[in-house]
């Protein structure tokens, strides 16, 4: 992707070598479906219980999607993104 600065001089933007991978998008897409349903469930789970099992449950989710991304980004690019 190119873009323009003041001076008229194309940069180059560097960009992510596994957008291109089909394997990689859907790969986020379950990511981002697994935290609607996280979330969902919390929220269905705390409105039977009370307020605090969704809190908990949102902040369980948290912490479990993120380890799994972090450990995703780990494993693919061998560093902490």
């Amino acid at each position: 992707m190119e873009i323009k600065n003041k001076n008229n001089k194309e940069e180059f933007v560097k960009h992510n070598s596994l957008e291109t991978k089909a394997w990689h998008r859907f790969a986020k897409v379950i990511y981002i479906v697994l935290w609607i349903a996280g979330l969902g469930i919390s929220a269905i789970v705390g409105s039977v219980d009370g307020f605090s099992y969704f809190i908990w449950g949102s902040i369980i989710t948290c912490i479990i999607l993120t380890g799994v991304k972090k450990a995703f980004l780990y494993v693919i690019f061998g560093k902490n993104k």
